[in-house]
């Protein structure tokens, strides 16, 4: 089964500034929470769309089999 590679979900797991949903929720539960929650659910910021987030699909294994990119408006 394909998956893919840690270091690309890694690199996703940084830019939370530019972040359209972390924005939202940091004003809801503050900064630190918000980047508390985006790192334990691995949800990651893509470069695909400005201020764009990345829902990777993790298998029942742990693995990242996926991810989908959704554009959220400020």
């Amino acid at each position: 089964m394909n998956r893919i590679d840690d270091a690309m979900v890694e690199a996703t797991m940084r830019g939370y500034d530019c972040n359209n949903l972390f924005a939202f929720v940091a004003t809801v539960i503050g900064s630190d929470e918000a980047a508390r929650l985006m790192e334990m659910y691995r949800v990651g910021t893509s470069k695909h769309w400005q201020g764009a987030t990345v829902f990777w699909h993790i298998s029942n294994d742990g693995e990242v089999r996926s991810g989908k990119i959704i554009i959220t408006v400020r």
